[in-house]
């Protein structure tokens, strides 16, 4: 088309936007109503009813077009992203010219969009007319139902001038040429928009149109729930079925049916193109990736999926307009004619969905932007100390709170400092809890206001229920039970009542009741209760227990001042009993007691010298003396701390560390307690270790405190070896090296920096000799090597990295790692035999562990092979797009559906599938096999005797384990256990069969045991076998696939047939589950 013809289009369409502006300011509004002759009279209460309709509209209209511009800039945006599939108008040029067709210069595309934009605007209108109308006639409010008639009629009359020309008009299937046209996609595109806009407005905020739809259309929270369960139903689903729905409405009236079908219809309808709405809306704001050049992919990706539910929707509503109206007002014919014309909104949908998508992931990359930022400054401003750990803690659960954190996130932190991990996880119980009480507020207020609560009654006593839990779980507190007095008055005497049983628990808490012990009637003599009382003294009662040695004489005088006299020759006896047995206990304590201090005589006398060896050497006369700067003290003058160059920054900061016991603090009552703490490895990765820390008495016990200067942090390691077990050790021990060779071969270690100054002396070896000693010893290869692994040596040790070993003790443990990856290679190949030979395995003796393994194998396999099939299935389908074709040419339904079996079977073969279909209905019915139960065999050894033999807690729990899933098949693992237990009971006769049976319903009842499904017995059907030998021939298509995993390229032959039949029992299952769902 010439560029000419173009630009005189352009300033056609811009005159006549000019041309009905000015008009427009000179016509005056006239008002939507009905206005009829002989009802004058009413005409301005009509006029003066939709003035504020109009008035309404207006303000809905203006609160949406705060949000517009963003909707419409993203469309546009991605418009510019991909105008080689959004602008088709290019393409319409250029084929004008082989189909004859001569551009138009009365209707322009620009003009073509302005009226479909129109149209659409309208059409909304008019949808909340209909909307109105079903109201009316669902609650029978006249008035209702009156204005939303009106409104509908009016709105209907004004679209007819903004509806599609002619030549735009009709299916595609039938004029494939029409797509050519611009003006059709200009009209059409402008015409989705408001309708488009007004679906993604609540779809992704959940405005008003949702509470509106969820009341007025009558969607039950039971019917919205189920619909959740299904392709994510979101806020957009629902308005688009309402919007589908108010359309079904107004085409049965037109065409003759009663309000009460209308109505019917308006809601399959509501309900079927929610569902179908919600998939698309998912697809499109679901989280895509972060990178732009997804855009297209994307853009593509979810427009073709918008376009294909939108197309959906047609057939659901021709099939209920065809349930619900006669044949005469609705007819086989029309319904076809729908069908093809519903395939023109599958191009323009994908449009509509494509773009929107792109728009969402720009969102969603932000809001993983501003995540990203907030994550990163709280743990910088951690770990360079601007805030401590409460600080950090609170800014964390902020997050968690305003749900920019998710669980995952807070994982990652308390793996990577676990000293938050305390208060992370106090953090989240209370926002968790306030979240609880959110949800309890909420209920209790629907409940009180609407009178129901789930579809159930709620009254003022199952308020009160709420409320008392609350309290009772500390949900709720006194403030929040003030705030439900003043916001229901109803309740008030209720709470006054729970809050005088709170005070009086609280009083009765707070005081102990006195019970006089009471006096107890026995004919015994008084002398065994003299007896009695001894021996509570001196056994019972462990925190009477003397290290000192108890004396018989002791125990006698306590006798005789309690009774009053000398004891007899049997109370002498007991007497002595008592005294032997207190005699024991003594002397093991005072064992114990002489045992402890022998344990830690040697480990405090070994830290006193450790600590004074590794003080810091000053050099002579020179002082320490420390100078503050900020927060940190440094030493002036010590050069060298045990051997070593002094660090530049010494801490002096005295932060004691204790046992934490819940909330509570207390120092570690032994030395050894406190030595396994220090080296324990919640220690070591909070930076505590015996090389900075160090142990000290303190008031009740011992605790640990940083050592005085932290820079000695390599000081506070134990002596190694003499031999040492890493180079830089052996080196220690061999004596150093002499200082006589600094400087030379020293020098190229880098003195100051490696600290090997510590390593020199005047006594040690030269450096050659050092080197040749390590050679001899097995250290190194060649003396060459010695400067450099000990280096490595040093820095190694200086960073906490691998230090560098003897070459011997190297090799000895490579060769026992690799024995062990022999041994697991071994066993991993036994185990993948296993999986691919059933019938050995249970001929096999295998523990519990190698079976789940084999079972993990079985599974991985076959998700494995699943997945290969499908990638297989993808690329056919992929590279045979003739299957597109031959679904609509040949007829998809008529081809797999209508299957008639006298077209493709001869008559031999139909007089046999009649003869063995008579047969089998001849047959009586095969009886049920029931697997008869395996004999018990009695074991040797009952359960009791086994359980009771036991030698620790540990393999207790695994025979009970055991037993319990022999006698309890298909219990869950983690309820093995207590079946054991119970079985175990029964079998000792603590428990009764009874109570056992009683057990097995309830841990039924709660679904803790699998039950397994026989398979029944049927007759092999050989009507598969025969259509399949005496079938037509389908289309086949051959093809070569290579198998990226493996590399092996594999030939494919699919058989059309069979393809078109899996994809149509797909869509059967879908069809019933939405009528499961409806």
């Amino acid at each position: 088309m010439p560029i000419n013809d173009i630009m005189r289009e352009f300033d056609q369409g811009v005159a006549d936007i000019e041309r009905e502006k000015v008009l427009k300011k000179q016509r005056s509004f006239v008002s939507p109503g009905i206005v009829s002759e002989k009802k004058a009279p009413e005409a301005s209460s009509r006029d003066w009813m939709m003035d504020e309709f109009d008035a309404g509209v207006k303000e809905i209209e203006q609160s949406r077009a705060k949000e517009k511009p963003n909707f419409v800039s993203g469309v546009d945006k991605t418009l510019k992203t991909v105008p080689s599939i959004t602008n088709p108008f290019p393409l319409v040029e250029e084929k004008k010219a082989e189909l004859g067709v001569s551009p138009s210069k009365r209707f322009s595309p620009l003009r073509a969009a302005k009226r479909g934009l129109t149209h659409g605007k309208i059409g909304l209108a008019e949808s909340v007319g209909t909307g109105l109308e079903y109201a009316g006639v669902r609650t029978g409010v006249n008035l209702l139902k009156k204005i939303g008639k009106e409104t509908r009629a009016y709105w209907k009359e004004k679209a007819k001038p903004f509806e599609a020309p002619p030549e735009i008009q009709g299916s595609i299937l039938n004029d494939p040429g029409i797509m050519l046209k611009g003006n059709w996609w200009a009209y059409n595109l402008a015409d989705m928009i408001p309708s488009f806009a007004s679906m993604m407005v609540p779809g992704v905020a959940a405005g008003k149109y949702l509470k509106i739809a969820g009341k007025v259309l009558e969607l039950t929270p039971k019917v919205i729930e189920r619909l959740v369960k299904f392709g994510s139903m979101t806020a957009a689903g629902i308005t688009a079925g309402g919007m589908e729905g108010t359309s079904t409405y107004q085409e049965i009236l037109d065409r003759g049916g009663t309000e009460q079908d209308a109505a019917a219809g308006m809601e399959a309808m509501t309900l079927a193109s929610g569902a179908l709405n919600s998939i698309g809306f998912g697809k499109i704001t679901g989280k895509l990736g972060t990178q732009k050049s997804n855009a297209i992919i994307n853009f593509l990706k979810n427009g073709s999926w918008e376009g294909l539910t939108e197309y959906l929707e047609e057939p659901a509503e021709v099939l209920i307009k065809m349930g619900l109206l006669p044949e005469s007002a609705f007819t086989k014919k029309e319904a076809i004619e729908q069908l093809k014309e519903g395939v023109n909104v599958i191009p323009i949908a994908g449009i509509m969905g494509g773009g929107t998508s792109t728009i969402f992931a720009e969102s969603n990359d932000k809001t993983e932007k501003i995540k990203r930022i907030v994550f990163d400054g709280i743990t910088k401003t951690y770990e360079d100390g601007t805030q401590d750990i409460d600080q950090t803690t609170g800014s964390i659960i902020r997050g968690y709170k305003n749900r920019l954190f998710d669980d995952k996130d807070l994982d990652e932190l308390s793996k990577k400092y676990p000293e938050l991990k305390d208060g992370i996880k106090n953090g989240k119980e209370i926002v968790r809890a306030e979240l609880v009480k959110e949800q309890l507020s909420s209920a209790i207020d629907k409940g009180l206001t609407t009178g129901q609560l789930n579809g159930e009654e709620f009254t003022l006593d199952n308020a009160m229920g709420f409320i008392r839990s609350g309290l009772k779980n500390n949900i709720f507190t006194d403030e929040d039970i003030d705030e439900f007095k003043e916001k229901y008055p109803d309740l008030k005497h209720g709470l006054n009542a729970l809050i005088a049983e709170k005070v009086t628990a609280d009083i009765d808490s707070k005081f102990v009741k006195f019970e006089p012990e009471p006096v107890v009637k026995t004919e015994k003599p008084a002398d065994e209760y003299a007896i009695k009382d001894i021996e509570d003294t001196y056994l019972k009662a462990k925190e009477r227990v003397r290290k000192e040695p108890v004396s018989l004489r002791e125990i006698q005088e306590r006798f005789k001042e309690r009774q009053g006299r000398e004891a007899t020759e049997k109370e002498q006896n007991e007497l002595n009993r008592i005294y032997e047995k207190a005699k024991r206990r003594s002397q093991q304590k005072k064992t114990f007691e002489e045992k402890r201090k022998a344990e830690e005589a040697p480990s405090k006398a070994r830290e006193e010298l450790e600590l004074e060896a590794y003080e810091p050497e000053l050099p002579p006369g020179v002082t320490e003396v420390r100078t503050k700067e900020g927060q940190r003290t440094y030493p002036r003058g010590a050069q060298y701390v045990a051997g070593k160059a002094a660090p530049e920054d010494l801490k002096i900061e005295y932060k004691p560390i204790q046992r934490k016991e819940g909330k509570k603090i207390f120092p570690w009552l032994t030395l050894n307690g406190a030595h396994n703490a220090l080296e324990s490895d919640k220690m070591k990765a909070a930076g505590v270790s015996p090389s900075t820390h160090k142990i000290v008495k303190t008031k009740g016990g011992y605790q640990i405190v940083p050592i005085k200067a932290g820079g000695q942090a390599m000081a506070r390691k134990a002596k190694e070896e003499v031999k040492g077990k890493t180079l830089l050790s052996w080196v220690r021990a061999m004596g150093g090296i002499g200082d006589k060779t600094l400087p030379g071969e020293v020098r190229a270690l880098s003195g100051k920096e490696t600290g090997v100054v510590g390593l020199t002396n005047a006594k040690g070896l030269s450096f050659d000799e050092m080197a040749a000693e390590a050679v001899e010893e097995g250290w190194i290869e060649k003396p060459e090597d010695f400067s450099e692994k000990l280096r490595d040596d040093i820095f190694a040790q200086k960073e906490g990295k691998q230090r560098v070993e003897r070459l011997a003790d190297i090799a000895a443990r490579t060769e026992r790692e690799e024995r062990w990856k022999e041994f697991d290679r071994a066993e991993d190949d036994m185990l993948e035999y296993f999986a691919k030979h059933p019938d050995e395995e249970i001929l096999s003796d295998l523990n519990e562990w190698q079976k789940k393994s084999i079972a993990d194998i079985r599974r991985r396999d076959e998700k494995r092979a699943k997945e290969i099939e499908e990638d297989i299935k993808r690329e056919v389908e992929a590279e045979n797009p003739d299957l597109e074709r031959f679904k609509k040419d040949e007829g998809f339904s008529k081809f797999v559906e209508g299957w008639d079996e006298k077209d493709v079977l001869d008559e031999e073969t139909l007089a046999e599938l009649e003869a063995w279909r008579a047969e089998q209905k001849a047959k009586p019915e095969a009886p049920e096999v029931k697997p008869e139960a395996p004999e018990v065999k009695q074991e040797e050894e009952s359960i009791v005797d086994i359980v009771d033999s036991a030698f620790n807690e540990r393999a207790r729990t695994n025979i009970l384990v055991k037993e319990g899933i022999k006698a309890v098949p298909g219990i869950r693992l983690q309820d093995a256990e207590e079946a054991g237990r119970m079985t175990y009971l029964v079998a000792k006769g603590e428990a009764t069969q009874k109570e056992f049976d009683e057990w097995i319903k309830r841990a039924e009842t709660e679904n803790r045991i699998r039950k397994t499904k026989q398979e029944a017995l049927e007759p092999k059907d050989p009507v598969s076998s025969l259509l399949s030998s005496k079938k037509k021939a389908g289309v086949k298509y051959e093809m070569k696939i290579m198998i990226t995993e493996t590399g092996e390229t594999v030939t494919v032959t699919k058989d059309a047939g069979v393809a078109l039949r899996e994809i149509k029992e797909e869509l059967d299952k879908m069809n019933k589950f939405l009528e499961c769902l409806i």
